[in-house]
């Protein structure tokens, strides 16, 4: 079989010239794409990038950790704030006022509230208290640190708080290098507030703390106070003292007003800037609340003042009648006869009788006095017993009649087993007895009646075990009318006057006549009565005399007020200076309270 055998392959061989072009055209190649590349500008901001990254991360976590930090402190400022007005709220000047502050500040009466922050950790992350310092004032300006003169520990004195908050730590984001090889940052807060009081409309007359007794310190008798101030409602107090019995050298009762804004001496006496703050309706100046300026002396023409709310415009004070600014009260009965306007002309009955309530079934009657004052048993204390009689005192005789004198002021004695509730200037209620007869005496167990105008001669002998009915105050102004609930008692009423000088107003019954005449209409003043309720009350600043840091002497300027109380006044101050006058108390004025006086109290922030 033929067969052809296939040819050997043969290896191509590159001639020698073509070898040299091919590397050419390979190195070439590469020459070219090093140059491209060299070209190239497509990527040169990748370096900047790399290096800036780092830098923008950076800065970026140092911006965050800065807002963070500044975040944290305002947070500790607010929250330390906060808690400093708390405590400043509770700063009144009483003796519990810096127990009641620390409270607030520490939150520890209720857990009102928890001051958190967001870039706190650990336990302190809430805003926390490291102390907290009283004064009793500030230096002037920014002086930093207060001094420790100012620093006060008693109740009575502290006016502001300084709240200094626990250093509080915020763990930082930037690595520890940045900052020394620290991981956290730390911030604190300090705040100062005070509370400040202003008084409005209140008049300018002080009383003594009734409840202050020697050896008391400012703090106790501050304490006793407000102990009794509940049980001390209903009582009457002295709204001023006698000429004879001063509260301190020189003093009183009465203050140096600040007159801005009144109608001062637009009526009146010239010069008496204390007695037209008590003519006008209401004083539209405001003070300083803590503390008061005594001034000094005897006042005829505040008395008078006072009296203005009466309806009773005597001596300089006549020309006031016509003045709105110096209106009465709409209900100003106050147990006297007689159609003039002149207190003297009308006098008190009976004729001639110069006892501090006068009554009489026949005649007019005020809202008496407490039976402590009447019967003059109250000793050294400043304030009655609040016990007075509203209905009428009904009581049998325990002996046999004897003593009558002949003539037309005669006079006859009865006894009782007791004359409690029995006061000069009552009137008899009883057929055995003519019209007009009244009490002209007591003793603890005897009354001696009397009669201006008919005999008791003829009288017969009052048998032992005779009831006798003595007038109280409702029977003889109010003949017809029913009696509020209260008034008639066992024998002392459990109303207030105040409470039915109300209910008299309530029910329409000012205008009632007493078989006298009188009325609480007022006559004498051309202006529109005042309607409020108030013009009889007054709002007067009550101070510890005995134990007041400021000696009162002279016209003491700086004397620091414990509270202010409100005063009833259940009947005219005497037209002389010999004798005090009386109101009846009804509480201690509360902040925020409506009424006659208004007090304020204002917190803020100081630093």
């Amino acid at each position: 079989m033929w067969s052809q055998d296939k040819p050997s392959p043969t290896k191509r061989r590159i001639p020698p010239e073509h070898r040299g072009a091919r590397a050419a055209r390979i190195w070439g190649g590469f020459a070219e794409s090093a140059r491209a590349f060299g070209k190239d500008t497509r990527g040169v901001i990748l370096p900047y990038v790399t290096v800036m990254l780092s830098v923008i991360v950076g800065v970026s976590v140092l911006a965050l950790d800065g807002a963070r930090y500044t975040s944290l402190q305002t947070q500790l400022q607010k929250g330390t704030d906060a808690l400093a007005i708390a405590g400043a709220a509770e700063l009144n000047g009483l003796p519990d006022a810096i127990t009641r502050a620390t409270a607030a500040i520490n939150n520890t009466s209720a857990n009102w509230v928890s001051n958190s922050s967001i870039f706190g950790s650990a336990a302190n992350a809430n805003v926390n208290i490291t102390s907290i310092t009283f004064y009793s004032g500030l230096p002037a300006g920014t002086v930093n640190p207060i001094p420790a003169s100012y620093v006060t520990t008693d109740p009575t004195k502290a006016q502001y708080v300084q709240v200094t908050a626990t250093p509080t730590t915020m763990t930082t984001i930037l690595p520890a290098s940045f900052f020394g090889g620290a991981t956290s940052l730390t911030t604190s807060a300090t705040a100062v507030a005070g509370l400040g009081e202003t008084i409005c409309g209140s008049q300018p007359i002080f009383v003594c703390n009734p409840f202050e007794t020697s050896g008391m310190t400012y703090s106790q008798a501050t304490q006793a106070l407000l102990d009794a101030e509940t049980t001390l409602v209903g009582h009457q107090v002295q709204i001023t003292a006698s000429a004879g019995s001063s509260y301190s050298p020189g003093n009183y009762g009465w203050l140096q007003p600040d007159v801005q804004g009144t109608s001062n001496e637009t009526c009146g006496p010239g010069g008496q800037a204390t007695g037209q703050e008590l003519a006008v309706g209401v004083p539209d100046s405001c003070t300083n609340a803590r503390s008061v300026n005594l001034t000094t002396g005897v006042k005829t023409p505040t008395n008078d003042a006072l009296n203005i709310r009466f309806d009773i415009y005597t001596n300089s004070w006549k020309k006031c009648s016509s003045d709105p600014n110096y209106a009465p009260d709409q209900n100003v009965r106050k147990g006297y006869t007689g159609n003039g306007c002149n207190a003297s002309a009308n006098g008190p009955w009976p004729p001639g009788y110069t006892g501090k309530s006068p009554y009489s079934d026949q005649a007019a009657a005020a809202e008496p006095l407490d039976n402590c004052i009447l019967a003059g048993t109250c000793g050294s204390n400043p304030y009655g017993d609040g016990n007075w009689v509203c209905g009428d005192i009904t009581s049998a005789t325990t002996a046999t009649s004897v003593d009558v004198s002949a003539g037309k002021t005669s006079t006859i004695t009865l006894t009782f087993g007791s004359t409690t509730g029995i006061f000069t200037g009552m009137g008899v209620n009883s057929t055995l007895f003519p019209t007009d007869t009244y009490v002209s005496a007591t003793t603890s167990t005897t009354v001696t009646l009397s009669n201006p105008n008919s005999s008791l001669a003829t009288v017969a002998l009052v048998p032992s075990g005779t009831s006798i009915t003595f007038a109280g105050y409702w029977s003889t102004a109010h003949p017809n009318a029913a009696m509020p609930t209260g008034c008639q008692g066992s024998p002392y009423s459990s109303i207030t006057r105040n409470a039915v000088y109300n209910y008299e107003i309530a029910n329409s019954l000012v205008g009632n006549a007493s078989a006298g005449g009188e009325s609480g209409t007022p006559s004498c003043s051309s202006s529109t009565p005042d309607t409020t309720g108030l013009r009889r009350m007054l709002t007067v600043p009550i101070i510890n005399c005995q134990s007041s840091p400021v000696s009162m002497n002279g016209a003491a300027t700086g004397v620091p007020v414990v509270s202010y109380g409100k005063i009833f006044m259940t009947q005219p101050a005497p037209s002389n200076t010999s004798t005090f006058a009386y109101g009846e108390f009804l509480g201690l004025v509360q902040p925020g309270s409506a009424g006659q006086g208004n007090l304020v109290q204002s917190v803020q922030l100081y630093r």
